[in-house]
């Protein structure tokens, strides 16, 4: 079996109603699949109209790498503004972006390193987190009862492994967010941005400080939760039980997390220039 590559991808024609009007999502999705035989591969086969109907987004599965995507700008590129593309191979730890685009796109100037494969970053902006150990911190807010809330802005590393919603092999049981969560291991390096009154480093040991005593966290982005961290320990009070699939690997970190991660909540900066020429931000 080939490793599953979670593909997400969002095209921006140059002009998307002629483009729509000219090439059906059914049609569209053909071509894309043509290397699996019509189908996604191993994962669910998401395709959508975007905000405004300027961009066509669409989730698959493939093979190896998402080399359709290539196959499928080279035979479309007088019509494409550009394609932005997120995946992730279950060979690799993280997700990877880039783009495709065709001559002078962007209205701002940006370098080569756009089309070059990167990591890629989502963002969150507050956390809030349950805890019995009694908090007083001026950068905590208390919700009431055990709830805490924490301004926070940054970005971190995930694996968006679209494949576990089909066939649940993420290794957990009987624990489900919702119909879009994953499960997802969040680099420990996070980045922090600046914020006022709240520079990087005070941030860096607020989150420590937190996770030393919180039993969950739920990481926020523009109102929307993104990620949803909690303890092994308070996993298994909860009476949730781990797989034997899961109990065979080593896992010696101490947080669970399950993810929501998201064009949404993708902070990749030439992405979010672009949307910006596009005033979708």
């Amino acid at each position: 079996m080939a490793n599953i590559c979670s593909t997400y991808l969002q095209i921006f024609p140059k002009d998307p109603q002629q483009f729509t009007a000219a090439y059906k999502m059914s049609d569209l999705i053909a071509e894309l699949l043509s290397g699996t035989n019509g189908y996604s591969y191993n994962t669910p086969l998401f395709c959508s109209m975007g905000k405004y109907g300027k961009y066509i987004e669409i989730a698959f599965g493939e093979k190896w790498s998402p080399s359709s995507i290539l196959d499928y700008f080279e035979n479309h590129r007088d019509e494409i503004d550009i394609a932005f593309y997120r995946y992730y191979d279950d060979g690799n730890d993280y997700d990877f972006m880039n783009c495709l685009f065709d001559g002078n796109t962007f209205k701002k100037t940006i370098d080569s390193a756009s089309k070059e494969r990167r990591l890629c970053r989502y963002g969150f902006d507050r956390i809030t987190f349950s805890t019995d150990t009694p908090v007083k911190h001026d950068a905590i807010q208390h919700l009431g009862k055990d709830h805490y809330h924490v301004d926070m802005t940054g970005n971190y590393l995930a694996y968006s492994d679209y494949s576990n919603l089909l066939n649940k092999s993420s290794g957990f049981s009987d624990f489900k967010i919702d119909e879009d969560s994953y499960a997802s291991i969040i680099d420990k390096q996070i980045l922090f941005t600046k914020q006022h009154n709240n520079p990087i480093w005070q941030q860096q040991e607020l989150l420590s400080k937190v996770e030393n005593i919180a039993s969950d966290i739920q990481y926020y982005y523009k109102g929307k939760l993104v990620t949803y961290a909690i303890t092994k320990n308070e996993y298994l009070k909860r009476g949730y039980v781990f797989t034997n699939a899961y109990l065979n690997k080593d896992h010696s970190y101490k947080w669970l997390y399950f993810s929501f991660d998201s064009w949404f909540n993708c902070v990749d900066p030439y992405y979010l220039l672009y949307l910006e020429d596009l005033h979708l931000t």
